[in-house]
């Protein structure tokens, strides 16, 4: 008696279809969320990137002019986004991005400027135009600085790769008891403290001292 093994194996090789087809959709979104590259809220890897600093002369119209936008169009923008960011004073120094789409036209979407260490600034320069000040997120880290005075304590918080304003707060915590002019080789220091931190790495101060120790003599 013979069976007929057409449809067992049909099923047999659309189950293994479906899974292939699957397994390629998770390996895209794999690749795509491991190839990600973002910076001040963007997908950088989604356009065409210029990054330059602002020099003496740079205004915001004629950047924008000197990358395909005209000013009647430049005028346009300045007129929605006045009271939602200013470019007015651009530093001269700081770095911007023009964010171009990822095309062959490649048409300036997207101009943002780091206003300082804390905070930036976008600006969207088709369709719906609009600006946005972005403060960035501020880390708080609870950190142990420790050393032995060779010269003075500011030379072991700079040689220990420590912030120097350590040796400020040391210097005020101590001030009654330590003649910090008359250090001796050998003695010790130990601080806990909160510093702050933006982009993960960039420190922008010590926040709170939370416990010292000193050994004088």
């Amino acid at each position: 008696m013979k069976t007929n093994l057409k449809y067992p194996i049909l099923l047999i090789l659309v189950f293994i279809s479906c899974n292939v087809q699957e397994n390629k959709i998770e390996n895209k979104k794999s690749f795509y969320h491991e190839n990600k590259n973002i910076k001040y809220g963007f997908d950088f890897n989604k356009f065409f990137v210029s990054e330059k600093k602002i020099k003496r002369g740079d205004t915001f119209g004629s950047i924008l002019e000197s990358n395909g936008i005209d000013y009647p169009e430049v005028h346009n923008i300045l007129q929605n986004i006045k009271n939602q960011v200013s470019v007015r004073k651009l530093n001269i120094g700081k770095k911007y991005f023009i964010l171009f789409s990822n095309d062959s036209i490649k048409r300036p979407e997207y101009f943002i400027y780091s206003n300082d260490i804390t905070s930036f600034s976008f600006i969207k320069l088709k369709d719906s135009v609009f600006g946005k000040k972005v403060n960035k997120p501020i880390k708080i880290r609870e950190l142990e600085a420790k050393g032995v005075i060779e010269s003075s304590l500011y030379e072991t918080m700079i040689n220990n790769g420590y912030n120097e304003q350590l040796s400020y707060y040391l210097s005020d915590i101590y001030a009654w008891t330590i003649d910090f002019f008359r250090l001796q080789k050998g003695d010790k220091f130990k601080v806990l403290y909160q510093e702050r931190f933006v982009d993960d790495t960039v420190s922008i101060g010590i926040s709170k001292i939370l416990a010292a120790s000193f050994e004088h003599k």
